[in-house]
């Protein structure tokens, strides 16, 4: 069986903000305020509870019965009246007298507003034509397809399943896993999942209590198991260990999260954890100094057999990154590296590559920094895809850094100071000089210099031996031994070479026009 759950929810959203998140130590708020608040500290995935206001309209609560209006600070009915709101009543009150109710339309407008969260709707248990109608109406709001992909519908029972699957306005379905949480059999229903597997159910909620076992048998099948509700970071991080795909929690954000699961290695050795986390490395001869902390999920770190390294630092910051490091040669220099990967980010560097001091690579945000081989890194150099926080344009609040990528091609001098930021590219051959900060492309065998650094000279070639190095070197290469890098410049139309001669002239010109 094939699903949704695996690329779209579970691994990129591990929690979720359970009836919108906390709000001034205040849950179940379904709140405008909780769901802002929850969004700045990182969540993506909001758990909303909806049910029907008395005229037939979509709100965001959890229910009408007295319980429901004592959790949101409201006066609970009297005997004769209903608890059920009008809309417009619903609408002009506040939640412990603060905080702003929603309706359906305003948590579209969020979702359009914010092209990266995704919802899972909580709609307490119906019959076939309460499902029907509830969903009907959720549709009609949610009413653009691209929407209701980033929406999920939750289900209590087989009959709700099988209609909004007849509905078909949602192609992503919750079902709740009706298993008692004080029942830890490692024994799974297999009518309940064959029935799963049919309906192409995505996700199902399970107890925090779940056994290992269970939350296997799901995950072999293709459902991801999510469990609600779990406000312990370190409780939340075992449950994730055990294979759970999501939590729901009120009061964990993403970052304790991160904390209370990081893992801190101090060898390199061949690793792997139940978080789908893994090192891979079989040399004889690994570094002496090693630092490697992960954070996430389903990283990797691979280090050729034949590498040759004397310090390594790792930091993995989230989930999906790969960094691979390649072997080098007898008679090349030892190296050194300082690497953050984050979220779906590549960092790779390849063979025969040497430091003087440890080099600093860095990419996030699904960028890559591809590193080529041969390349000589001198003393405090950085590479990096991202800036590490964010940019933001005052007026359109539109980001203006974004992460991009980084690609340093092979036989590439780096001097010392030198730094490369997102979005440059150099070419074969070609010698970045000191302290010089390059944001752009770089041709094939060229000097470039400056911040930002612009093409000084073209068409030439570097050796590694140093100029202490026996026999001295001449002004020519008659005494070495070339190495297959020697080309000429291509991009010719990259950038101007200077004409320092020609720049003076013009600046005299100025001058004596200005003087005249």
């Amino acid at each position: 069986m094939t699903t949704h759950g695996n690329s779209s929810w579970s691994g990129q959203h591990t929690l979720i903000a359970h009836a919108l998140g906390r709000i001034g130590g205040k849950d179940y708020t379904n709140s405008k305020q909780a769901l802002t608040r929850s969004y700045e500290r990182g969540f993506r995935l909001f758990e909303v509870d909806v049910a029907l206001t008395s005229d037939g309209e979509p709100v965001l609560i959890h229910g009408w019965t007295p319980k429901d209006h004592a959790r949101l600070g409201w006066d609970a009915p009297t005997a004769d009246a209903s608890a059920q709101l009008s809309v417009a009543a619903f609408r002009g009150k506040r939640v412990h007298g603060k905080y702003a109710t929603m309706r359906l339309s305003d948590l579209r407008d969020f979702l359009v507003q914010h092209p990266d969260t995704r919802v899972l709707f909580d709609v307490r248990p119906l019959d076939r034509a309460q499902t029907r109608e509830i969903y009907g109406k959720i549709a009609s709001i949610i009413n653009d397809k691209g929407l209701r992909d980033r929406c999920m519908a939750g289900t209590y029972n087989k009959e709700m399943v099988e209609e909004v699957r007849s509905l078909g306005h949602f192609s992503r379905i919750n079902l709740f896993h009706a298993k008692p949480q004080s029942d830890t059999s490692a024994e799974l229903d297999e009518s309940f999942l064959s029935f799963c597997v049919a309906q192409q159910v995505e996700t199902v909620t399970v107890a925090p209590t779940t056994p290992k076992q269970i939350l296997d048998a799901f995950r072999d099948s293709g459902i991801s198991p999510i469990a609600f509700t779990v406000n312990d970071a370190r409780a939340a991080a075992d449950l994730l260990e055990r294979g759970a795909t999501s939590v729901g929690t009120d009061t964990i954000s993403p970052e304790s999260l991160k904390r209370a699961g990081e893992v801190y290695i101090h060898e390199l050795t061949t690793y792997t954890d139940s978080r789908g986390n893994e090192i891979v490395y079989e040399g004889e001869r690994p570094p002496k100094e090693v630092n490697i902390r992960i954070r996430g999920r389903n990283n990797r770190l691979t280090v050729a057999k034949g590498s040759r390294l004397t310090r390594l630092d790792v930091i993995f910051d989230n989930n999906n990154a790969e960094v691979s490091i390649g072997p080098s040669r007898a008679g090349i220099p030892t190296a050194a590296f300082r690497i953050r990967a984050g979220a779906d980010s590549t960092v790779r560097v390849g063979k025969d590559v040497s430091t003087t001091r440890s080099v600093f690579l860095s990419a996030t945000e699904g960028t890559s920094v591809i590193i080529g081989d041969d390349v000589m890194f001198a003393t405090n150099n950085e590479v990096r895809a991202d800036d590490a926080h964010a940019i933001f344009d005052v007026s359109s609040g539109k980001r203006v850094n974004p992460a991009r990528s980084v690609t340093v091609g092979n036989h590439v001098w780096l001097a010392r100071d030198a730094v490369i930021l997102g979005g440059a590219t150099i070419g074969d051959g070609s010698v970045i000089g000191y302290r010089s900060l390059v944001t752009r492309k770089v041709p094939n065998n060229c000097v470039a210099v400056g911040a930002p650094a612009t093409v000084t000279r073209r068409n030439i070639a570097w050796e590694r031996p140093h100029l202490d190095d026996y026999p001295p070197f001449k002004p020519n290469a008659t005494v070495i031994e070339k190495s297959k890098y020697w080309n000429p410049t291509e991009d010719d139309s990259a950038q101007p070479a200077i004409n320092h001669a020609s720049l003076l002239t013009r600046i005299r010109r100025k001058v004596r026009k200005l003087l005249s």
